[in-house]
C-alpha cells in the first residue's frame, strides 16, 4: 500500500525561519564552546522589534551592544533596515539547578533535563531523508535562486511550500511565495513562471509522477509578507527542520541552543544511528525514539518503525546490534558532533540534515555495525 508522506519548507524571509537565524547569531556571538557553558536562546520578532530572551551559563559574557550590531547587519542583509528595529537583549543566568545537574567531574555531560528525541533514515533517497522533505526544500532552493538572479522579478524572501506525495507520486503541491504588487495584474503570468522554472525541474528531477491539477501555486494575493504579515518565534517549525510526516517529533527544537542541551543533542545522535543502519542495508527504513531524565549521562532509546529490515536479521537482534555499536555517553556524543556547536547559524540557514558534510550524516560505522550483526547471531545461536 502507498505510503503518504507530507513536507512542508519555508523560505529565508518567512519569519519564524527569521527569528530561528537571530537566536542562532545570538547564540554564536556569545560562544558557548569557549565558555563551556549551556545557552539556550529565544527570539520573536516582528514589524520593528526584535525581543531576544534566555539563559546563558554562568561564566558567559554577554555583550548586548555586540549583539544588537550583529541582529541589526542580519536585518540589514535580507532586506529590512536594522536601524528602524527596536533590538531589546534580555538574558539571564541559567538556573544553579540545570546547570549543577547537567555536570559531573567523573562522567562529564549528563541531562540537565528530561527530553524526547526522534531519529529516522531512508534508503529512498541519496541523503536518507524522506522524498517529500527533499522535494519542498528543493523547491523553496529553485525559488530563492529565481529571486537572487532576477529572473522573475519582484519576488520576494517570503516563502512557503507544501508537498504531499504517495510514494514518488505526487498527491498534492501549494507553493506560496511573496511578490511585489506588479504581479497582481497578470497572477497567471507569475504562476506560469514558477510552475515552469521552480516546481516542474524538481519534480521530474527527483523522479516525481505529477499532474498539474495537484499544484497550486499563490492562489491568494501575497503582496505583504515576512515581517510585515506576521510574527516570528524560534523553533515554531520543528517538523519542517526534522523529517516531515516520516517520523514523529519529539517536541524540541534544534536552534538557539548550545549541544548541552540534549534535545537537540539526541535528535543528531539518533539520526546518526539511523543513518547508519540504513547506510548498512540492515533495513530499508529506521525510526528510533530516544528518551532520558534529568542527571543521567546516557540515553534509553527504543525501535520506533523498521521497514524492510534484511530476513537473515529480527527484529530483537537488530536492537542489540544497535546498543553494542552506538553505547555512547552523552559527552563522547558532544565530542563526536561538537564542531557545529558554534557554527548553529550555518545550521539554522542551510538545514540541520541531509548535508554530507555533518558528522551525523556521515556513514561511518558501517564497518562496526556488519561486525556486531555477525556476532549477534553467533552468540544467539550459541544460546549466549
Amino acid at each position: 500500500m502507498p505510503k503518504l508522506h507530507i513536507a512542508e519548507a519555508v523560505g529565508s524571509g518567512h519569519p519564524d525561519r527569521i527569528a530561528d537565524r537571530i537566536s542562532n547569531i545570538v547564540h554564536d556571538v556569545l560562544n558557548p564552546t569557549v565558555h563551556k557553558q549551556p545557552t539556550a536562546i529565544e527570539t520573536l520578532v516582528t514589524s520593528g522589534l526584535v525581543l531576544i530572551a534566555g539563559e546563558v551559563g554562568p561564566g558567559v559574557v554577554v555583550d548586548v551592544e555586540a549583539i544588537k550590531a550583529r541582529v541589526s547587519e542580519f536585518l540589514d542583509s535580507i532586506g529590512y533596515s536594522g536601524a528602524s528595529f527596536e533590538i531589546l537583549v534580555k538574558l539571564k543566568t541559567q538556573s544553579q539547578d540545570i546547570v549543577t545537574a547537567s555536570r559531573d567531574e567523573e562522567v562529564g555531560l549528563k541531562s540537565g533535563d528530561q527530553c524526547v528525541a526522534v531519529g529516522y533514515a531512508t534508503n529512498s533517497t541519496p541523503n536518507r531523508m524522506p522524498l517529500a522533505w527533499n522535494v519542498a526544500r528543493a523547491i523553496i532552493a529553485k525559488v530563492e535562486d529565481l529571486r537572487e538572479r532576477d529572473v522573475i522579478p519582484g519576488l520576494r524572501r517570503d516563502a512557503k511550500c507544501l508537498v504531499s506525495l504517495f510514494d514518488k507520486e505526487l498527491n498534492y503541491l501549494v507553493l506560496s511565495v511573496h511578490h511585489d504588487e506588479q504581479h497582481n495584474a497578470a497572477p497567471e503570468e507569475l504562476r506560469r513562471g514558477l510552475y515552469a522554472k521552480a516546481v516542474t525541474p524538481v519534480l521530474l528531477d527527483m523522479g516525481v509522477k505529477f499532474n498539474s491539477p495537484w499544484i497550486h501555486i499563490n492562489r491568494t494575493p501575497f503582496n505583504i509578507g515576512g515581517l510585515d504579515a506576521d510574527t516570528g518565534a524560534t523553533n515554531r517549525k520543528t517538523t519542517v527542520d526534522a523529517y516531515g510526516t516520516a517520523a514523529p517529533h519529539g517536541g524540541g527544537g534544534l536552534n538557539g541552543k548550545d549541544m548541552d542541551k540534549i534535545d537537540r543533542l539526541l535528535a543528531y545522535y539518533m539520526r546518526w544511528i539511523c543513518v547508519n543502519i540504513v547506510g548498512a542495508g540492515l533495513c530499508a527504513e529506521l525510526e528510533l525514539q530516544a528518551h532520558i531524565r534529568p542527571g543521567a549521562w546516557k540515553p534509553s532509546f527504543s525501535l520506533g518503525r523498521v521497514t524492510g529490515i534484511i530476513d537473515s536479521l529480527q527484529w530483537s537482534q537488530l536492537a542489540k546490534v544497535i546498543r553494542r555499536v552506538f553505547d555512547h555517553k552523552l559527552g563522547e556524543i558532544h565530542e563526536i558532533f561538537g564542531v557545529w556547536n558554534e557554527k548553529l547559524e550555518e545550521l539554522g540557514e542551510l538545514g540541520h540534515f541531509g548535508r554530507p558534510e555533518l558528522p551525523w550524516e556521515t556513514l561511518d560505522r558501517v564497518d562496526q555495525i556488519k561486525e556486531a550483526v555477525n556476532g549477534v547471531k553467533y552468540l544467539d545461536s550459541a544460546g549466549a
